[in-house]
C-alpha cells in the first residue's frame, strides 16, 4: 500500500491510502488490488495487504473497551507456504461440498410453508364468491 512518502511512486492504482486519508473513522481496512505484502497502520486505521495466491493471511485484532473504543489494535501477516498442501481441502471437494450445501438449504427454503397474507385472503375469497354465484 503506498503510505504517502514521496520515495514511492503512486501508480493510481492504489486507492486504500487515498480512503484512509480522506475517510474517517475507518477502524480496519483489507487491501489487495497491488497483490503485494504490506500491514500496519495509517492514519489511525490498521490495514492489511496479503499478497497472491494464498501465500499470506491477514489478520486484524481490534481490543475494545467497555463502551466499545478501541484499546488496542494490531496487524499482521501469517505466512501460508509452508503450510503442507496435502491437508488442506481440495479447491474441487470444496466447491461440490459448497455446491450440495447450497443445493440442500435451496430444497429445504422450497419446502417452507408460505404464509398468505390477509390481503391475499380477502382476493382469494371474493374469487371464490364470484366463482360460487
Amino acid at each position: 500500500m503506498h503510505d504517502g512518502h514521496p520515495t514511492q511512486y503512486d501508480t493510481g492504482e492504489d486507492q486504500a491510502y487515498r480512503i484512509l486519508d480522506s475517510i474517517h473513522g475507518i477502524d480496519g481496512m483489507i487491501c489487495g488490488h497491488q497483490h503485494r505484502t504490506a500491514y500496519g497502520e495509517s492514519h489511525g486505521a490498521l490495514y492489511v495487504q496479503p499478497g497472491y495466491q494464498g501465500e499470506f493471511v491477514g489478520a486484524m485484532r481490534f481490543e475494545l473497551d467497555a463502551d466499545h473504543s478501541i484499546r488496542s489494535q494490531s496487524a499482521s501477516l501469517f505466512d501460508t507456504t509452508a503450510l503442507n498442501p496435502e491437508h488442506a481441502l481440495d479447491v474441487q471437494s470444496g466447491l461440490a461440498l459448497r455446491e450440495a450445501f447450497n443445493l440442500l438449504r435451496y430444497r429445504r427454503w422450497l419446502e417452507e410453508p408460505v404464509d398468505i397474507s390477509y390481503f391475499a385472503q380477502c382476493i382469494m375469497c371474493t374469487a371464490c364468491a364470484a366463482q360460487a354465484a
